[in-house]
């Protein structure tokens, strides 16, 4: 647990180093998480041993048989192509450590108006420790994560084919398209209710779906044996992000309807440079925090709903910052503050629940080409 602590305590301590070159700040921080990521011990993580394994059979495996694999066909042409530089299942962690986090410090960098706060969310929020399980899931995620910021320039087609790359890697991309679709919508009150009545009925009918895909899609048969799928019945300790999504929600709601009328008094130099981009951004992560509290609702019933939630809780990194720019000057310090204390709680908390067992932490250097 130290490691990980030590990790979030270096992310606060650089902060400086961020006024002057953000770039350096997130280079520095994030060559530590790969580090820590890519040379942990095989029985860090759930499921990462698995995946060595999973790499080992691909690797040995002819082209033509990596769709008979079990994994998405992106996924198996990415290991495949990775052995044939090295069949030790290291090199893959090292890789997929190096992509995830990669495209997450690019990500930040790009659309985040507090990259050391960003940062210290995505550790904070469990995001980071949570790629040392589901590793082909969060490839996809990261990959998403440049769909957005192409999504964010206006680049639509860019962001479909970047979308469906990422889809390649894990199916669950394929539940950002919708989001592409509804960035063409206007910003008003017809479209929120359309968004807000859309998630009703999907969380009134998300066990009957979810049943209906599992016992439909052979692929997807196996978690028909997997307590994580029934259980769940009640809160736990992840009603602390819950709530947090809730209160983010309805306060950048308030302060884009006041920003419509009064955009001088509200806006700041941390945002872009015009008020049309101020709506435009906050008003897609909006809606993408939406759906991130609706699956969460829906996840207290149907555990397995949390991993398709994984995509959209990522932006939470940098919705939380742009919220925290609405706050005045003199109460922006103090609500960081308040943040980072009761984050750095729940990350303890997450930890000694050992949440994707990657406690105790084990650091292992060796690799064989």
């Amino acid at each position: 647990m130290f490691i990980y602590i030590l990790l979030i305590l270096v992310s606060l301590i650089c902060a400086p180093l961020a006024k002057r070159r953000k770039e350096y700040y997130l280079t520095l921080v994030f060559f530590l998480l790969v580090l820590v990521s890519a040379f942990r011990g095989l029985d860090v993580g759930a499921d990462t041993v698995n995946y060595c394994k999973l790499y080992q059979n691909i690797a040995r495996a002819p082209f033509a048989k990596l769709s008979d694999m079990g994994v998405e066909v992106g996924f198996s042409i990415f290991c495949k192509l990775l052995s044939l530089i090295s069949t030790d299942p290291r090199f893959f962690l090292i890789a997929s450590s190096l992509l995830i986090n990669y495209l997450v410090a690019l990500f930040i960098y790009r659309t985040s108006n507090d990259v050391v706060m960003s940062t210290f969310l995505y550790m904070s929020m469990y995001v980071y420790l949570a790629t040392f399980n589901a590793i082909r899931e969060y490839m996809a995620i990261a990959i998403v994560l440049m769909a957005y910021v192409s999504l964010k320039r206006q680049k639509i087609v860019r962001a479909l084919i970047i979308t469906l790359i990422a889809a390649s890697f894990h199916y669950v991309a394929l539940f950002f398209l919708p989001l592409i679709f509804i960035s063409k919508f206007k910003n008003n009150k017809k479209t929120i209710a359309l968004v807000t009545m859309v998630l009703i009925v999907l969380s009134t009918l998300a066990e009957t779906l979810v049943n209906f895909i599992i016992n439909n899609v052979p692929k997807y048969r196996y978690y028909l044996y997997y307590d994580y799928f029934t259980e769940g019945k009640g809160l736990d300790i992840n009603i602390i992000i819950y709530f947090a999504q809730f209160v983010a929600l309805i306060f950048v709601f308030y302060n884009l309807s006041k920003l419509k009328s009064k955009p001088q008094k509200l806006l700041s130099a941390n945002f872009e440079h015009s008020d049309a981009a101020v709506l435009s951004d906050l008003w897609l992560l909006n809606i993408i925090i939406m759906v991130s509290l609706a699956l969460s609702i829906m996840g207290i019933s149907i555990r397995l709903v949390h991993r398709v939630n994984y995509l959209f809780f990522f932006f939470m990194i940098i919705y939380i910052p742009k919220m925290l720019t609405f706050f005045k000057n003199k109460n922006k310090p103090l609500m960081q503050f308040l943040c980072i204390i009761c984050l750095c709680i729940y990350y303890v908390l997450m930890m000694s629940h050992n949440n994707h067992y990657v406690v105790p932490y084990s650091f292992v250097f060796n690799f064989a080409w």
